[in-house]
């Protein structure tokens, strides 16, 4: 009879539980559900403007995309850590909901959001604002840089200073965080999708060809390494001749486009590099003993971390599953939520 009840029960329980986490980044948006499964999608939407009605979402909406006529527009609704369309992010998540919880959900939904660790209090207001219209019963919102501190294993609650560089697509976060706050901070409008625009950029110079930004991230992901070990290395790529507006297929060589990343880096190194020099003397020996810890897809350019350690002389390590680090964060925060809401700084409402 026992074996039987504890299922029913669970069953029980997963029906109360509405509880969403969702990592709310520029490119991709990712969902964790209390069962614990996670979905990632592109953070894209395609809206009819005839109707204001949003006909597709995530990997249907990014396949539209130069391919629709004039009254379908595809926005991304969510840019550099923040909303920059208010109604069509409610839309979405309205629509997440419904594809999470069942069309007529009986509950509604506590949410987790991350947001940019400086998103001002009328940013942080707009996206609890737009969850709580799309049916939010309370939200909770973490700053990127906590959650990924916490989906890396740091233990933020302790009292020693922990350094995280989160990189995510459209932005790049430092900060220190200690006590499960961030103690200190510094954001830079750089990061993936910013190489991705060099590589593309400098393909065009040195090829006469035109590439998608899926293909110039194919580069990056593929070819090339910030340690030169590999600048003979080659990748064959699909492109559209500048000249004949032929579609054609070429060899692209590493070193010929490596360099396209120097801008976008030394931004990065910089800021890196003016964090660490304002960093109180109390905090500069945790940060030699533990070193700094890279978060985030931007993050996975091959040899980064080892370029970032050779500048800075400080140790620079990836974390695993770096691009996952966000939504694992607001996982293990929503499942423990009574010990996370004593120990670390959220904002909530409703």
């Amino acid at each position: 009879m026992i074996r039987y009840i504890v299922p029913k029960i669970k069953q029980v329980q997963r029906l109360f539980d509405t509880s969403l986490g969702l990592d709310l980044g520029t490119s991709f948006l990712r969902v964790w559900q209390s069962s614990g499964v996670i979905q990632s999608f592109p953070h894209i939407l395609a809206v009819d403007r005839n109707q204001q009605k949003v006909i597709a979402f995530g990997q249907e909406a990014k396949e539209m995309v130069g391919k629709v006529p004039e009254h379908i527009a595809i926005l991304q609704p969510f840019q550099r850590g923040v909303i920059s369309l208010f109604t069509v992010s409610k839309s979405l998540y309205q629509y997440l909901f419904h594809r999470f919880l069942g069309k007529f959900f009986l509950f509604k939904p506590l949410i987790m959001a991350s947001v940019a660790s400086d998103a001002t209090p009328i940013e942080r207001q707009a996206v609890s604002e737009a969850l709580f219209a799309a049916g939010a019963r309370q939200v909770y919102l973490i700053d990127s840089p906590l959650a990924a501190a916490i989906g890396a294993g740091i233990p933020v609650a302790q009292s020693n200073g922990n350094i995280v560089v989160h990189i995510g697509a459209g932005m790049t976060e430092i900060a220190v965080i200690s006590l499960g706050s961030i103690v200190m901070m510094k954001s830079i409008r750089m990061g993936g999708n910013d190489f991705d625009r060099v590589i593309a950029h400098q393909i065009r110079k040195n090829y006469g060809v035109s590439i998608s930004l899926d293909t110039a991230q194919y580069i990056k992901e593929n070819l090339l390494d910030l340690r030169r070990s590999q600048l003979k290395k080659t990748i064959q790529i699909k492109a559209k001749d500048l000249v004949t507006g032929h579609p054609k297929e070429l060899l692209v060589e590493a070193d010929k486009v490596l360099s396209s990343l120097e801008k976008p880096l030394k931004s990065i190194t910089q800021a890196l590099q003016e964090f660490l020099e304002e960093i109180p003397a109390e905090l500069a020996s945790d940060v030699i003993d533990k070193g700094v810890i890279l978060t985030g897809g931007g993050a996975k350019l091959l040899g980064f971390d080892f370029c970032l350690t050779q500048v800075i002389g400080v140790p620079v390590s990836l974390s695993e599953h770096a691009e996952l680090c966000v939504i694992h964060g607001i996982e293990l925060a929503l499942q423990h939520l009574d010990l996370y809401k004593q120990s670390l700084a959220f904002e909530s409402m409703g």
